[in-house]
């Protein structure tokens, strides 16, 4: 999957939950910030990936950044990435 393929899933994800365009950016750059830190495809990833992104952030001081988004900024982001990654597990 793409990363064109990957935005326009959440682009279709934040429209069907109501949520702002900035969401929807703050939402794309955190996740672009996951893939380019996980340096594999999409397809590789798993939740092993996602909780050690996570490890990597509070360790650098920088999970400061999501909480400014709110604690339900991490649970939306986490909540997209397990959805999509147990879609695509589905699908192949």
């Amino acid at each position: 999957m793409t990363k064109e393929e990957i935005w326009e899933k959440l682009a279709t994800e934040v429209k069907l939950r109501g949520f702002s365009p900035q969401t929807y950016h703050t939402y794309k750059c955190n996740i672009n910030g996951f893939l380019d830190w996980a340096g594999k495809p999409y397809e590789e990833l798993d939740e092993d990936d996602f909780r050690n992104y996570l490890i990597f952030l509070i360790n650098e001081g920088r999970i400061l950044l999501f909480r400014k988004c709110g604690v339900s900024s991490i649970k939306e982001f986490s909540c997209f990435m397990r959805t999509a990654w147990i879609a695509l597990v589905r699908v192949t």
